[in-house]
């Protein structure tokens, strides 16, 4: 399907803007190639951001352009000035040129690894209410609730108990909600406060443990 992809965008002399999000936490399988190292016909636009990998504040993104667009990029946009100082750029890429970088992701994804066995196992005795997918990578599941509850209603609840969570919906241009689905981020939650976490979640949409829980 990616190849296919790929062809319909040289056939028709169309670009893509490739998104490689979170491409660095995988958890299982081998590491899915990007569409860019797989692009012989110089039709791929990557992007990506060092936010997740490495902090927010960095405030520091890339884009990989093919040559054609790179020529035009620098004709017209070389006297645009970056944002991002100097020093964090050398830093960074010292980082990444002695090897750090790549221990430091190393070191992530043992501890992100960690965090996801510990929601999926938090979540299990709420089956088959909830369930849980997306689990291959990335630093969110998706949760698929089995309720007569709407998204909409369910987000509601999640607020009243002063919970945050995003809905499937809130990234649709057109609504098809038949199994209300959220997105359960955990990056930024500690290991010990993910069961307390889940617990209520759970609470506030009045979903209890099922026979084997």
């Amino acid at each position: 399907r990616r190849q296919r992809l790929l062809n319909w965008a040289s056939e028709r002399q169309m670009y893509v803007i490739e998104d490689d999000y979170d491409s660095e936490f995988r958890y299982s399988g081998k590491p899915i190639p990007s569409l860019q190292s797989m692009d012989q016909n110089e039709r791929v636009v990557y992007l990506s951001t060092f936010s997740k990998s490495l902090m927010p504040s960095l405030r520091i993104g890339y884009m990989v352009l093919p040559p054609p667009l790179l020529n035009r990029y620098r004709e017209r946009y070389r006297h645009f000035t970056c944002s991002v100082p100097r020093f964090e750029q050398h830093t960074l890429a010292e980082f990444m040129a002695t090897g750090d970088f790549e221990k430091h992701l190393n070191r992530m994804r043992k501890t992100y690894r960690r965090k996801l066995e510990i929601i999926i196992a938090a979540f299990k005795p709420y089956e088959p209410t909830v369930s849980v997918t997306g689990a291959s990578a990335g630093l969110h599941v998706v949760l698929s609730v089995h309720t007569s509850e709407t998204s909409e209603e369910l987000k509601r609840l999640a607020e009243a108990s002063n919970i945050r969570i995003n809905a499937m919906t809130d990234y649709r241009i057109e609504s098809s909600d038949t199994i209300p689905q959220f997105l359960f981020g955990f990056a930024a939650l500690s290991e010990e406060t993910l069961p307390a976490a889940v617990s209520a979640l759970m609470s506030c949409w009045n979903i209890e443990k099922g026979r084997d829980g």
